[in-house]
Order: C-alpha cells, then structure tokens, then sequence
C-alpha cells in the first residue's frame, strides 16, 4: 500500500503528484491501496478542492482503493474549527470524500468517519481535529477524536465481525490526522483526549497500527502508546507539499510517501527531488 498525506492543493508541484499517481497505479503499488492522512487543500479554496476532486477521481479510475481523512487545513486552513466552524469549507471536503464513501470496500461512513476493508486489512479513519466542548475551553481545544466517534467505529466494527466482514486473521489500522504522540521536535500539538482513545477503541478492538500525518515528516516503528503503553506499528506520514519548514524548527520535513505491505516489509519511504518552494507557497 502507499500512504501519503498534507498533498497540499494550492502549494504543491504538478511533477510530484504525478509520480505518487503513476506509483499508485502501477506495480509499486501491488495491493492497489492507497491511505491518504488529510490536509488534501492549503486553504480550503474551491480551485483547490477541485483540483484534489479530480487527483482522487484519478486514483479510483486507476482501481486503487483509498482511505481518506480530511485535515485542519481541509476544514479552515492551518486552524481547522479551532475558532469557529467554516460550513462553505466543510461542505466542500463532504463532497470531496463523497466518492471515497461510494467504494465497494468501505463497509461504513458517517461524518468524514470511516471503515474500509480490503482483504485482511482493515482501515478505521476518523476525524480528529474536532473542537472540545466550550465548557472545557473548546476554542482553543480543537485536536479532539470524540467519544461519539469512537463509540460509532466500535459498534459498527462489532457489526462487521458478526457478519463475518471482519475475520480473526484481520488486521485494524487508524488512520487519522493528528498524531497520538508528541515527539520532540514536532511544531504540532497531539490528539487530545488519549486515554480515552487508547482504553476505549484501541485497546479493546486489537489494532496494530497508527498511521497519520500532520507533522510533514516520515517515521516509522512499533513503538509504545503515551497513556496505556499499548504496541502498535506507529507510521508518520510525509508530506506532497512545497511549504517551506518555518526557520528556527529543529527537525526537517520528509518530502515524498511511504511505500508499506503490512504482512512482509518495513515501511520505507519514497522521496520526490527537493527544490527550494516559490515565494508564493
């Protein structure tokens, strides 16, 4: 499978997005699964929305399978709904998803939620840049998973193994934006709320893997979770984007994708040539 995120629609290069196409669609691709971990606009504008309608139509002629989640930037640039909601934007990445949904292999979606299952692979991407209530200071507390969230993947994950869709041999990944952990270095805050994800959805459902992006830089490894010290295979996502790291970070962006099979190699990952962004981006 090839996992890319923050495409960045709007500050990207024509040339980069054509060979994560072309790598998708051909043999480098050979379980034609493709995870996409949100950010697909830079500013949540109708041209970019068009722009990455047309690149996801482009990978599902292809007969690829995609996994999508929509990012802050998809929902009210780099803030997402941490002031306020932006319905005009959240319309657009609705309808933007829309032919994802429609796949043959996505057994449930519900408000930018999914579960998608290919073979023994089984995909659960949520949403997780959700404001927090405003009694707890919502406005400012805007990285969240909610528990409606996780209550929805996990009843419909137990419809889904009684009727069989989902076997013992499975294997459940999370696909999300945000990352559940905050490593030094990374300028972007974690999914909040952790615990409640950890005991609540990942520990109970058996998931093996975290896969988001966000932090525009490649990692890759099984690693502890924060709160309950659960194993998984932790995969950070690079970046398709041109934007240049702000001055003064400690760590270099990952240009490029992750090329994965779950069963038999290490995730690896696939770079684009470097080239200095244009002032515009």
């Amino acid at each position: 499978m090839l996992l890319v995120s923050d495409i960045h629609f709007g500050a990207n290069r024509a040339e980069d997005v054509a060979a994560f196409e072309r790598a998708a669609s051909d043999g480098t691709n050979q379980d034609r699964i493709v995870v996409i971990a949100g950010d697909f606009t830079q500013d949540h504008k109708s041209g970019e929305f068009e722009d990455a309608a047309a690149f996801l139509c482009r990978l599902l002629e292809a007969g690829c399978v995609v996994i999508a989640t929509p990012g802050n930037h998809d929902l009210g640039r780099w803030q997402g709904e941490k002031m306020f909601t932006n319905e005009r934007a959240r319309a657009r990445c609705r309808s933007l998803l829309a032919p994802v949904y429609d796949q043959p292999q996505v057994e449930s979606h519900h408000d930018m939620d999914s579960i998608t299952v290919v073979g023994d692979e089984v995909f659960v991407a949520l949403r997780s840049i959700h404001r927090g209530p405003a009694r707890w200071g919502g406005i400012l507390r805007h990285a969240r998973i909610r528990r409606n969230q996780i209550e929805w993947a996990n009843r419909e994950l137990s419809r889904l193994r009684r009727e069989a869709s989902i076997g013992a041999s499975s294997r459940l990944h999370l696909v999300t934006h945000r990352s559940l952990w905050r490593d030094d270095g990374d300028k972007h805050s974690a999914v909040r709320r952790r615990r409640r994800l950890e005991a609540e959805l990942l520990k109970p459902a058996g998931f093996v893997a975290y896969i988001h992006g966000h932090n525009h830089r490649f990692s890759a490894g099984v690693r502890t979770t924060p709160k309950l010290g659960l194993r998984l295979m932790h995969l950070s996502i690079p970046t398709l984007s041109t934007r240049a790291r702000a001055k003064g970070e400690q760590f270099e962006y990952s240009r490029g994708w992750v090329n994965w099979r779950a069963v038999d190699s290490p995730p690896s990952l696939v770079e684009v040539a470097q080239r200095k962004p244009a002032a515009s981006a």
